[in-house]
């Protein structure tokens, strides 16, 4: 969320006035037109950068499944690792657990370490949600769970939601099978 608050920051303008008042200068003194139509052209492109996502206007709204299809779009269209992660979290916020591991696994290829992080963590938490409703898979599943969330760890160690987690996947996962061995050597005695 801090991240998607910086990128709503218009900062575009900064450069907009320094550049309109180059032009300016130069309009006043060389009477240009060209420079003028120049001006024009970057002012309109400084305000169309600054205008946020589809994704980000319907998450505001509170409508993340039409968030979640906007950032999918999005990611379609300009694959990025930004856009893969906003896709899969909008998913899993929504509850739709099949579509945000597949954009999250993208997202976690990321090579933007904090981005990485908070990817591992989203998937690790949205395959343990997904073992607690199928119970079928619900091993393999934790399984993933604890691989993702020990990954996310070691990328920030001080992470306190992601050892929660991590701690209650390997809680939630079964004491793993004894061999068959051992159970006879206890039955002799």
């Amino acid at each position: 969320s801090d991240r998607a608050a910086a990128d709503m920051v218009p900062r575009a303008w900064l450069f907009a006035l320094v550049a309109g008042v180059v032009l300016l200068g130069q309009t006043l003194t060389r009477r240009s037109a060209a420079l003028v139509a120049l001006a024009l052209m970057v002012v309109t492109g400084a305000a169309r950068a600054q205008r946020p996502s589809p994704g980000n206007r319907m998450l505001a709204r509170g409508d993340t499944a039409r968030a979640r299809q906007a950032f999918a779009a999005d990611a379609r269209s300009r694959p990025n690792d930004t856009a893969w992660f906003n896709a899969g979290t909008s998913a899993l916020v929504a509850g739709d657990l099949a579509a945000a591991a597949d954009d999250l696994q993208r997202a976690t290829l990321s090579l933007d370490p904090g981005l990485r992080q908070r990817a591992l963590y989203n998937l690790g938490t949205a395959y343990r949600i997904q073992a607690r409703r199928d119970t079928t898979q619900r091993d393999t599943l934790l399984s993933a769970a604890s691989a993702r969330l020990q990954q996310a760890l070691l990328l920030a160690p001080g992470d306190r939601n992601a050892k929660f987690n991590y701690e209650l996947a390997r809680h939630l996962r079964p004491p793993p099978k004894s061999s068959g061995s051992g159970d006879k050597s206890q039955a002799g005695q």
